[in-house]
């Protein structure tokens, strides 16, 4: 099939129904060349026709990702491929479908942006796990540690720039608010690393999230822009901080 035959245009993405985008010989044929190529594999087959079923899947369950635009649903299906990575949603997850609210950069009559929803991959921890260790940048990740109110954690820089911190959990527990965490990294060289997420840093991403997903409302007969809730991964169906979340973020980090 020529380059020209295998374009597809952003005009005919918008009259296409989700099905028929992904099932597009055009498709399909970007997503396996993609695979094959960026992971020197011949599995790109087999792969396209798993996250097809995966993403139509994940799609139909959120009216939030329905409503997004078709080209970002497109790079969305096609970064899949790129980071060789799924959507299956066993007990160790690796990519996550997610959706915030993007400027178009136009605006309406009254002179307000114009927002639309646009669709993500958002990697797991163990998908960020997964995309490390293939690229050679880590050996081995520490499952992470969670800090509660009321616990003593004293990060230092030592010379040469090796990471270390000081620990000591409140036994008993004194809260169960998440403040933070840390995680211990193993190079390929032997060599570790120290990262850690913190009450302001996670209080700063929370607030990007809701800001993302600000939208226009009627309030006393006047349109005006409210930040959204967070997308599901910034909290745990109890209300606080995912911890997963927190892993993912300082794995990337």
């Amino acid at each position: 099939m020529s380059t020209e035959a295998l374009q597809l245009k952003v005009d005919e993405l918008n009259q296409m129904s989700l099905t028929k985008m992904v099932e597009d010989n055009r498709v399909q044929s970007r997503f396996v060349s993609l695979y094959n190529k960026i992971h020197g594999d011949v599995s790109g087959e087999l792969i396209y026709e798993k996250e097809k079923f995966n993403f139509l899947r994940k799609v139909s369950e959120s009216a939030e990702l329905n409503n997004c635009s078709r080209l970002s649903l497109y790079g969305a299906f096609l970064d899949l491929s790129v980071n060789g990575l799924s959507l299956d949603q066993g007990s160790k997850p690796l990519a996550y479908l997610m959706s915030r609210s993007v400027k178009t950069g136009m605006k309406d009559q009254q002179g307000r942006d114009i927002y639309e929803k646009r669709a993500y991959l958002e990697a797991s921890p163990y998908g960020e796990l997964v995309m490390r260790m293939r690229a050679g940048q880590v050996r081995h990740v520490d499952n992470p540690v969670i800090l509660y109110e009321g616990d003593i954690f004293e990060p230092e820089l030592l010379p040469g720039g090796q990471k270390t911190a000081r620990y000591k959990p409140a036994i008993p527990r004194k809260s169960n608010k998440i403040i933070g965490a840390f995680i211990c990294i193993t190079r390929n060289d032997g060599t570790t690393d120290l990262q850690w997420m913190l009450e302001d840093d996670i209080k700063r991403l929370q607030g990007w999230s809701e800001r993302n997903n600000s939208k226009w409302v009627e309030e006393n007969g006047k349109k005006v822009k409210k930040d959204g809730p967070p997308n599901a991964l910034y909290t745990s169906n109890k209300g606080q901080i995912d911890t997963g979340f927190l892993e993912a973020k300082m794995i990337k980090h």
